[in-house]
């Protein structure tokens, strides 16, 4: 950064960095200076997304991805900007209960899953919908058949494992079996630790950095800025 402020991959892996260690403002300002000089990088859009969200900016972060989902990014790119917007519109339902904006994040999840079929986590944002709607055996049924699919060997396979066992645990913790829920609640820990650190306050936010790394495309860091 001290030789070249324009260096893309400078910014973009600080962007990551600070995302991790939860400095969301920091995250932000580098996810923004990504985006100007790589627009067609969709890691940016979700980077810039991720940092709104988590610094309750709620408003921005919705108009960042609905921007985002009007650029010509491949399938998979746009299946990931559905599945985060509908992130947003769960995360925005659980502080205002507002039941339009539940059927919103389904239709979101949908999009999501109809433009890529594997991303699972889409398929486990339409199962927190079942379970907000406590349609729960829907969303254990759809939730154990998605666990067999995970490969753990894949980029963000771990993170996304836990994911679902942590669902299963809710959905087992809502009908009262609490010793089941704590079961797969230790068994969500085990497979995926840091996914439960320190994201305890929102469930968005432990989507974010997983959702932002797993789909990073590799990087050169030869190649120097891109303009």
């Amino acid at each position: 950064m001290k030789h070249n402020s324009d260096n893309f991959t400078a910014h973009f892996y600080l962007m990551c960095l600070y995302a991790q260690k939860g400095q969301w403002e920091q995250s932000l300002q580098h996810a923004l200076q990504a985006r100007r000089l790589d627009y067609s990088d969709v890691n940016t859009h979700l980077g810039t997304i991720y940092a709104y969200a988590n610094l309750g900016r709620w408003q921005q972060a919705y108009e960042a991805v609905q921007a985002s989902l009007k650029l010509s990014f491949d399938a998979q790119a746009h299946s990931a900007l559905w599945r985060v917007k509908g992130d947003l519109l769960v995360d925005r339902y659980t502080l205002t209960y507002q039941k339009t904006l539940l059927q919103q994040a389904l239709s979101s999840y949908r999009q999501a899953v109809k433009r890529d079929p594997t991303n699972i986590q889409a398929i486990v944002g339409i199962a927190r919908v079942e379970i907000e709607r406590r349609a729960y055996q829907a969303a254990r049924q759809r939730l154990q058949k998605v666990l067999s699919q995970v490969r753990l060997n894949e980029p963000g396979g771990q993170r996304r494992k836990a994911l679902v066992l942590y669902y299963l645990g809710v959905i087992e913790e809502h009908q009262g079996r609490l010793k089941e829920a704590r079961r797969l609640y230790r068994e969500a820990v085990r497979t995926h630790p840091s996914s439960f650190l320190p994201f305890t306050s929102a469930e968005l936010q432990g989507y974010a950095i997983l959702g932002l790394l797993g789909l990073k495309r590799v990087q050169d860091v030869q190649e120097g800025p891109k303009k």
